[in-house]
């Protein structure tokens, strides 16, 4: 049986497959983006001077 709020009888699985799909997007956005910036070569500079940093500040 049909809901009265529902649109068709198989709604559900295709709002359970929507989530999964945004989900699994999120996740490999998430991680493309995380690869792309480990790839890069990040350059610290002093605040002071404004001149790149030998070793990497302690946090």
């Amino acid at each position: 049986m049909t809901p009265r709020s529902s649109f068709s009888p198989r709604e559900g699985l295709l709002l359970r497959a929507v989530l999964w799909g945004m989900s699994a997007l999120f996740i490999a956005i998430m991680i493309t983006v995380w690869i792309v910036s480990e790839r890069q070569r990040v350059v610290f500079l002093d605040l002071e001077t404004g001149k790149p940093v030998t070793s990497r500040p302690a946090l």
